[in-house]
């Protein structure tokens, strides 16, 4: 029983130091390639795409245990029938979650690298999902109506734009009234951003701060377009 015992501790001690060197792995993964992007584009004054591995990197189990996807979209209060907009996209991690999230929903996942729409794309050819529109947009000129969205939601995106405001102001602009903005961050992104920041970057937008969630690893927050006055 002793033996037992001691082969089962050292099989969870094994697993738990496998988790932590993942974990370690994937922050290592993050730092290096937001640093290398940031000193291209401070030299060469412009952006430099993501490789398309990072897609999948940010696809993984690592990412899905830490920031549950369903967990995130949840807060989102999806409705049968919404149209939702999901900026920075990447390979669908939480894009496949809002198309599930109820009947007859349409989501238009956007991203400004079209490498990462093809690994969208491909992870859509996976299922059997076909309320998912992947486009290349930018989120400080995205081209579509003014009230054309029941929901838009971005998870660690916030600390890519080099203008939180503006691009807020543009997301608020297609929202519906009494449509809902949800973000997500993730506390080991190189570009995680406090509460406070995003609270006051959305009220400088329109937004009326909602609710907020948090979690041991990430948190959401959640921000409305409030409802036009009526005579």
């Amino acid at each position: 029983m002793t033996d037992i015992l001691t082969s089962l501790v050292k099989f969870i001690l094994s697993v738990f130091q496998i988790l932590i060197w993942s974990v370690l792995m994937f922050t290592l993964f993050l730092i290096l390639t937001k640093g290398i992007r940031r000193v291209f584009k401070t030299i060469y004054k412009k952006e430099i795409p993501r490789p398309a591995t990072s897609a999948h990197i940010m696809n993984s189990f690592i990412r899905r245990a830490l920031q549950p996807p369903k967990s995130v979209i949840k807060e989102l209060d999806v409705k049968n029938g919404m149209v939702i907009l999901e900026i920075g996209a990447g390979g669908g991690t939480y894009t496949f979650e809002a198309a599930r999230s109820g009947e007859d929903i349409t989501v238009y996942a956007t991203d400004i690298m079209e490498n990462m729409l093809d690994v969208l794309k491909s992870n859509m050819m996976k299922t059997n999902l076909s309320n998912i529109i992947p486009e290349i947009a930018n989120v400080y000129q995205l081209p579509y109506e003014e009230n054309m969205f029941d929901r838009a939601f971005m998870v660690t995106v916030t600390g890519e734009l080099n203008d939180k405001i503006s691009a807020f102001k543009e997301i608020f602009r297609v929202l519906k009234p009494g449509g809902k903005l949800l973000i997500g961050e993730f506390l080991i992104d190189p570009d995680y951003p406090l509460k406070r920041s995003v609270k006051k970057w959305c009220k400088k937008a329109g937004f009326k701060f909602m609710k907020s969630r948090e979690r041991i690893m990430h948190y959401t927050m959640v921000f409305q377009k409030d409802e036009p006055l009526t005579a």
